[in-house]
């Protein structure tokens, strides 16, 4: 009697600690699991604020070569009026000693 119950109590600690060592390796399994689940979703959001950030700096630069090439035009534009004003003013002015050599003349 006393050796059926020293072996049946020898049992039930053999199946409590091969419980308890299935229940830790589930238990390992599942941290380590959900710890790569963390990176991968860590690694994620770290490429996409990467290409965010590209993206906004591509939009940024499109946007600042848009403002040099207006000003660029505004400027060519302004040179442009400045010249034919420099020309209109020279024939006027051509115009006007002709005029007055023939006013001179006569």
């Amino acid at each position: 009697e006393r050796e059926e119950q020293e072996r049946l109590r020898l049992q039930r600690e053999k199946e409590e600690q091969e419980r308890l060592r299935l229940q830790n390796k589930r238990e390992e399994q599942d941290r380590l699991k959900l710890q790569h689940e963390r990176e991968e979703e860590q690694e994620r959001l770290k490429l996409q604020r990467e290409k965010e950030e590209r993206e906004r700096l591509k939009l940024q630069h499109e946007k600042e070569e848009q403002e040099r090439l207006r000003l660029q035009r505004e400027k060519e534009e302004q040179e442009r009026s400045r010249l034919q004003r420099e020309r209109e003013e020279q024939e006027r002015l051509r115009l006007q000693r002709e005029r007055e050599e023939q006013e001179r003349l006569r």
